[in-house]
């Protein structure tokens, strides 16, 4: 687990996933608070997504609990985060679903995961995201 955000998510009050958009033109992810608008933006290719909170996949984000601690990331204390997770079942298992045929041409594909205090979205995409930060009010 590797956090790649080098920002903490500014504002007092937690974000919460308020859109995900995927399609041929543009694909990203609007987290906010009554304070900001945060856009995660993939700007290559998603290959991958799933969108879950902590009721459906409760031994998937006990996983990502025990990842943060080893790491000395509190995921209660701050509003969000970014990260990248190495060694990821989810894009082993998505590899092994494509015959490896990513690896055998050369893409690096990458597991990133959003993460805010009610939710989460893990990405397969071959390129970091960019993220765009904007005040409400």
């Amino acid at each position: 687990l590797l956090r790649i955000s080098t920002l903490s998510f500014p504002g007092k009050k937690e974000y919460i996933i308020k859109e995900i958009v995927q399609n041929t033109e543009e694909n990203y992810i609007y987290l906010c608070n009554e304070e900001y608008l945060i856009k995660v933006i993939f700007p290559s290719f998603v290959y991958s997504f799933v969108s879950y909170d902590e009721s459906l996949l409760q031994k998937r984000m006990l996983d990502i609990g025990k990842l943060a601690k080893k790491k000395n990331y509190d995921l209660l204390s701050e509003k969000g985060y970014v990260f990248e997770i190495k060694n990821s079942n989810y894009l082993e298992f998505s590899q092994k679903n494509s015959c490896r045929y990513y690896e055998q041409i050369g893409i690096d594909l990458k597991d990133i995961l959003v993460f805010t205090w009610n939710g989460a979205v893990e990405i397969i995409t071959e390129i970091y995201p960019e993220i765009e930060i904007e005040a409400l009010n």
